[in-house]
């Protein structure tokens, strides 16, 4: 064979080697989504819009079902799988896994949610909100303070704010951020409950007063809705009980208890 056909055939021979390389290469799901202009990257752009659908539609449709809870749970690592550093997905996993009853992993995943995307008002909420379900009245107030200053008009989030200061033993805070919350949304029966409890054990007359009538305004707002039933017997009997704070507390903007 001459130098000229032999060279040919070798040439063929490396572009032959070289292509289940590229194959590979198109086809890892662990690759970033960084890859601009990339056909790849827009392919799994749009895997990952999917997959986030899907969880969504799982956490969504089975909130009390098991089943599909896990499937929504696989759903996010999958989508973790296509972008390991997307908020978008953190957060989503962490509501997935505090409807699973899953504390300590809804908590990892909404730190995290939060660190990648911390200019996302849900991503602190929910971090902050999960923070109080345990009672870590520190972090959870600098939580709720990050949420207020990405959204400063948030009742949800001044109402946590207020719990998360009572908890840690500044009830003078926690009264101020209260009656914030009534002035803002007159209309709302929970801060007016929890400025009654607490107030309506101060020493001092007029705050007792205030506690009072902070009581009275929440019976006439509260009515006969069921979420408030236990709240207005305790309110009725002139107690002053332990508040849940995840009764008011919402997890996100677009949910309330």
């Amino acid at each position: 064979m001459s130098r000229a056909p032999r060279l040919a055939v070798f040439a063929l021979l490396g572009l032959c080697a070289l292509l289940p390389c590229w194959a590979v290469r198109a086809q890892d799901p662990l690759a970033t989504l960084d890859d601009d202009g990339d056909d790849d990257s827009a392919e799994r752009r749009a895997e990952l819009t999917r997959v986030l659908a899907q969880a969504r539609s799982y956490l969504t449709d089975g909130a009390t079902d098991p089943a599909r809870l896990e499937l929504a749970e696989r759903a996010c690592a999958n989508a973790a799988r296509l972008d390991a550093r997307s908020g978008d997905v953190e957060l989503l996993w962490a509501q997935v896994m505090s409807a699973r009853g899953d504390v300590a992993g809804a908590i990892r995943h909404a730190e995290r949610a939060a660190t990648l995307s911390p200019r996302s008002f849900d991503a602190q909420l929910l971090h902050a909100s999960l923070l109080l379900d345990i009672r870590d009245a520190r972090h959870a107030k600098a939580a709720y303070e990050r949420a207020l200053a990405l959204r400063e008009s948030s009742y949800e989030a001044r109402l946590g704010l207020a719990l998360a200061l009572r908890r840690a033993g500044d009830s003078s805070a926690a009264a101020e951020q209260l009656r914030r919350c009534t002035r803002d949304a007159p209309r709302r029966a929970e801060a007016f409950y929890e400025l009654g409890v607490t107030l309506s054990a101060s020493a001092t007359a007029p705050e007792a007063s205030e506690g009072r009538a902070a009581y009275a305004r929440f019976l006439t707002l509260a009515g006969s809705e069921p979420r408030f039933a236990d709240a207005v017997r305790a309110a009725r009997a002139g107690q002053t009980p332990r508040p849940a704070p995840t009764r008011w507390a919402p997890r996100s903007v677009t949910r309330r208890h």
